[in-house]
């Protein structure tokens, strides 16, 4: 039976149970014109999304059954055939109940996935007495015991190989184990020296062309070749049967690029390194692009990273792109070009001298470039260029006001400065960087009270712009990094308001406030965001001891701050008091909203609150200040705090991303969140709020070309106060090195959300980029719907498999959600039979999805939105639930799991079953599923053994209790089993639930089993909970006669 139909008649028949403005139904003709009309909606993938195909790596299941025109609507004669199916409807095996394997979004996925080590040990270490979580093979383990073991595998971190890269300063980066590794790694060296949009098919394509023109050059003779067989045929052959080396290939990329390979080979211990360099009669480039190989074993080939290739990666991608920059002038004014480029880039932290032979690589190729368009002969005449633009024409040299604003006002277009559509872009920024995936804290008030202490927040706490990117990998190396950067910093910073005083103008009123309670501003000889408090004339210096007086002035001072107001504030708040603030009533907030004539942000409303709330002044001079101790700083924490309140989610989802990208590349530089806030408040006055939502990548880089205008103008103003510079204290180096890595990142967005995207953990994020940016030159052919069906639509479904599979369901419903909504604004070609359904897609994603439960899950998460029994639909009823058997409440997401008629009435059996069912979620990182069935499983167990101590007390009068005491200790081993899985879970995530909760239960079943003392500490350190640390520490000393050696675990 066709698809359509089955969804047709799964609607029909939930109709009746359906909420009147979700089914088809009298709402049908309002959705059909608004699709009709979808023309004058702004949508990221409308207008000019293209024609493509998907890649091979993706499941193309979508394409078969989910085109636009043949499931979205239902022609007529799909309608006829519904009577046909209907008798067949209830033999469709709709619910797939019998399908559960693990969802991979694509082969390379599912390679890496194989090279896990799944087999979760569950006893204590015979040699060290501890229970060894298991670690990464790229992580080196501090004391780590021989048996200890790693959660993955590669086939490049040998331990020859990774003591070479630890000797040597290189970086492993393995690629995906095909036949096609050679390419990937050559790729990777590529994109890490600047030069991205090369992939192993077309570095492979490059360089079979490149032998093909001259076999005998790379010693292939025509002996060699069967009759009749195809060129390609005879390629794949010898690279099949290594019939021709690594070297053959490399020397034909050498030679094409005009590179130096540096190639490592690992053969058991032994280390048998190689160059290969360009073959010419001709002189050749002083300075040829150079990359580093390892190969191990002539089987497979990896990527060796030089370390510091980060802090080089802004400068030499600057220079690289040059090569595909003003194409069209003589060679002499693309020298200057280079030697301006070069001495700009020499003014940051790296020298001119270092830059020097990528310059000269540069020089090199434009100079051979210049001779084959002047039609020179020379050897090198089949070179190409090593950087490409992804539009594959000319990028334009630098950012100007009208780039700028067409970044917003034009939806559709290729961006000039990096050769990506925006459409495209904004695609790769949402599935990657989902909204929910920001986490962090704030205060949701702007100004607080404790008793009758008045005080507020300061810097990124105030507001919601210290949010950072979830980290989802399994080593949790950034969360460990934040959390170390959160330490070394002091704890969120209060400023308590000054209640009986106020801060006020000269030219204000002062008839309502008596002499005593105000201070006047006094802005002389101070810097702009600065000035003094100056005390009037009647005040006697006698009833205050933070005063001082200059000439006739008496001016404030810092107030000192009590221990009983510390205490107040620390205690409940968790909050350091900083100082104590003056507030202003009468700051001139409205010079700077009236002079810009702000329409749509902020509003009126807020600017009202702000203008209500004030500002208030703090004991902090300027760096250059000759009045350090009585100068004190205008604060607009509160304001912010409204400000960034009144945010649409669109417009936070932007700022968080801006903030990842800079966070992950800007180092060893002083830039501060408070830089980039007052540049985005400015830039939000004039970007409309709506293009946010429909153009993401477009007001992105907008901000970006915003915040390096104000950078290389040595000047970033402050949002309330425009004449004050907020770096104008930075030194001309840092700011130099500001402007280059923010250049890169504007030049290159793909390449750092990628960076960033491995950083985390999003392991999709490569591909899903490389797969949307090979498609590129499609897009002017305006090809819509096939864009839809045949690329957008299937790298979506695969992303939100992957949420759902780490157990991020809301965020996996999300996507849907969101590819729904984009799909309802695609123009059709023909006319729309009737309106797109929600229904069909989430359906058609739903079999896509091999895992039970993200199907399960995401289709009560559907249910529950929209008020439909899709669940019903995916489990079959007759099948026993756990719900069923278990006489508690438990958990909606794991009520469903199946519970064979054997065990149906055995509790140990059944907490058995979730116990493996916990395991392998926990193999899958989805800690969500992991956590619920595990700590079920416990209490199956914890019922067990009350059933079991009534027992006992019956059988004890009749002799029976031996076999009741060895089932208890039976029973009591598992838990020791079931509680260290609990613990591996807390360290999946670094959180101390759900582990701080079993502790007590914990601890007592350590009295009984004290072998466990051990692992108890690690549980303890985990918590942090010192004491408990100490005292389990001694209790393994005195067990075992030596000392345990604590790491800590963010080390």
């Amino acid at each position: 039976m066709a698809f359509t139909n089955v969804t047709q008649m799964i609607e029909k028949e939930r109709q009746t149970v359906a909420p009147q403005d979700f089914w088809r139904c009298a709402r049908e003709k309002q959705i059909k014109d608004k699709c009709d009309d979808s023309l004058v909606f702004d949508n990221c993938l409308t207008e000019n999304v293209l024609s493509i195909s998907s890649n091979d790596q993706v499941s193309n299941k979508w394409n078969e059954g989910t085109d636009v025109d043949k499931i979205f609507k239902h022609d007529d004669n799909s309608m006829k055939d519904l009577e046909e199916d209907s008798e067949n409807f209830a033999s469709e095996n709709i619910s797939r109940d019998d399908l559960d394997a693990t969802d991979y979004f694509d082969s390379e996925d599912e390679y890496w996935d194989s090279l896990r080590n799944k087999d979760i040990k569950e006893d204590l270490c015979p040699r060290c007495r501890f229970y060894h979580l298991p670690h990464s093979v790229k992580d080196f383990v501090y004391n780590s015991c021989h048996n200890q073991e790693a959660f993955d595998r590669s086939p490049a971190f040998t331990p020859p190989v990774q003591k070479f890269a630890k000797e040597n300063n290189f970086e492993i980066h393995d690629v995906y184990g095909d036949e096609n590794c050679l390419f990937r790694a050559v790729a990777d060296q590529f994109m890490i020296n600047g030069c991205p949009g090369h992939t192993e098919v077309s570095l492979c394509d490059t360089a079979i062309d490149r032998v093909r023109l001259d076999p005998s050059k790379y010693g292939i003779i025509e002996s060699t070749f069967l009759p009749g067989e195809p060129w390609e045929e005879y390629i794949k052959k010898m690279d099949h049967t290594k019939q021709w080396g690594v070297n053959t290939i490399l020397q034909a990329l050498v030679d094409v690029f005009l590179l130096q390979i540096s190639i490592f080979n690992f053969v058991h211990s032994d280390i048998r390194p190689s160059n290969i360099t360009i073959k010419s009669t001709e002189k050749v480039v002083p300075k040829p692009f150079h990359i580093f190989l390892g190969l191990v074993g002539d089987f497979h080939t990896f990527s060796l990273r030089p370390m510091q290739w980060m802090s080089e990666l802004p400068y030499k991608a600057q220079i690289f792109r040059l090569l595909v920059t003003c194409t069209n002038k003589n060679l002499d004014e693309r020298r200057n070009i280079v030697d301006r480029k070069l001495a700009l880039l020499s003014q940051g932290h790296i020298s001119e001298s270092q830059l020097a032979e990528h310059v000269q690589f540069v020089l090199h190729c434009i100079s051979l470039e210049d001779r084959r368009k002047q039609g020179q002969p020379f050897e090198k005449t089949h070179f190409e260029l090593i950087f490409k633009s992804y539009s594959g024409g000319d990028l334009e040299l630098e950012e100007s006001i009208e780039i700028r604003n067409r970044l917003v006002s034009n939806h559709s277009q290729f961006d000039p400065l990096s050769g990506i559509p925006l459409p495209y872009l904004s695609f790769v920024i949402k599935l990657i960087f989902p909204f929910k995936h920001f986490e962090g804290q704030y205060c949701r008030h702007h100004l607080l009270k404790s008793g009758e202490v008045l005080f507020h927040f300061l810097g990124s706490c105030a507001g919601q712009s210290s949010f950072n990117l979830h980290d989802i990998s399994r080593t949790k190396k950034m969360f460990k990094l934040q959390l170390i950067r959160k330490r070394s910093k002091p704890r969120n910073r209060v400023v308590v308001i000054k209640r009986d005083k106020r801060a006020i103008y000269g030219k204000d009123s002062i008839r309502e406030c008596p002499d005593h309670a105000h201070v006047i501003i006094d802005s002389t000889d101070s810097h702009p965001g600065y000035c003094k408090l100056r005390l009037p004339p009647s005040f006697s210096s006698d009833t205050e001891v933070n005063v001082s007086q200059t000439g006739a002035n008496k001016y404030l001072k810092a107030f000192r701050i009590t221990d009983g107001l510390r205490t107040q504030i620390e205690a409940v708040h968790l909050g350091k008091v900083e100082c104590i603030g003056v507030p202003c009533y009468t700051f001139p907030f409205f010079q700077r909203w009236e002079e810009s004539k702000v329409d749509h942000f902020p509003s009126r409303e807020v600017i009202t609150s702000i203008v209500k709330e004030g500002c208030t002044l703090i004991p902090k001079a300027h760096p250059k200040s000759i009045c350090q101790d009585i100068e004190w700083q205008f604060n607009f924490s509160m304001g912010e705090h409204l400000l960034f309140k009144s945010l649409t989610v669109a417009q936070k989802h932007g700022f968080f991303v801006l903030k990842v990208l800079l966070d992950n590349m800007v180092h060893h530089v002083p830039f501060k969140t408070k830089h980039l806030k007052s540049v985005f408040l400015m830039a939000c006055e004039k970007v409309p709020s709506g293009a946010w939502e429909t153009n993401i990548s477009g007001c992105v880089l907008y901000m970006l070309d915003s915040l390096l205008s104000c950078l290389k103008a040595k000047f970033l103003p402050n949002y309330f106060i425009p004449e004050n510079n907020l770096i104008d204290c930075h030194r001309d180096e840092d700011i130099n090195t500001l402007c280059v890595v923010v250049e890169y990142i504007r030049l290159f967005p793909a390449s750092v959300i990628q960076f960033v995207a491995e950083k985390h953990g999003y392991t999709f994020g490569p591909n899903l980029i490389k797969n949307v940016l090979s498609k590129i030159h499609y897009f002017t052919d305006r090809h819509m719907q096939r864009a839809f069906n045949e690329m957008f639509g299937p790298l979506t479904i695969a992303t939100a498999k992957i949420m759902a599979k780490l157990g991020f369901y809301d965020i996996s419903f999300d996507i849907l959600e969101e590819l729904f909504e984009q799909s309802l604004l695609i123009p059709q070609t023909g006319l729309r039979q009737t309106s797109l359904s929600f229904f069909d897609l989430f359906i058609s994603a739903l079999m896509e999805m091999k895992q039970k439960a993200s199907r399960v899950i995401l289709a009560q998460t559907f249910d529950m939105k929209m008020g439909s029994n899709l669940s019903e639909m995916v489990l079959e009823k007759e099948r026993g639930s756990l719900q069923t058997y278990l006489p508690w409440i438990i958990d909606n997401r794991i009520s469903w799991i199946e519970v064979s008629n054997e065990s149906n009435s055995d509790l140990s059996t059944i907490a058995t079953s979730l116990y493996e069912f916990s395991k392998r979620e926990y193999g899958r990182q989805n800690s969500v599923l992991a956590e619920l069935s595990v700590t079920t499983a416990i209490k199956c167990i914890q019922d067990v053994l009350k059933e079991d101590i009534v027992e006992g007390e019956k059988t004890k009068t009749i002799g029976l209790g031996t076999d009741v005491e060895a089932r208890k200790q039976m029973l009591k081993r598992k838990l020791i089993s079931f509680y260290m899985h609990v613990y591996r879970i807390s360290a999946l995530d670094h959180l101390q639930h759900p582990l701080i909760e079993h502790m007590d239960e914990i601890e007592k079943l350590c009295r009984e089993f004290p072998a466990m003392t051990g692992a108890v500490c690690s549980m303890f350190l985990l918590l942090g909970q010192e004491a408990k640390l100490q005292e389990y520490s001694q209790k393994f000393y005195h067990l075992y006669g030596t000392d345990i050696t604590i790491i800590n675990m963010e080390t």
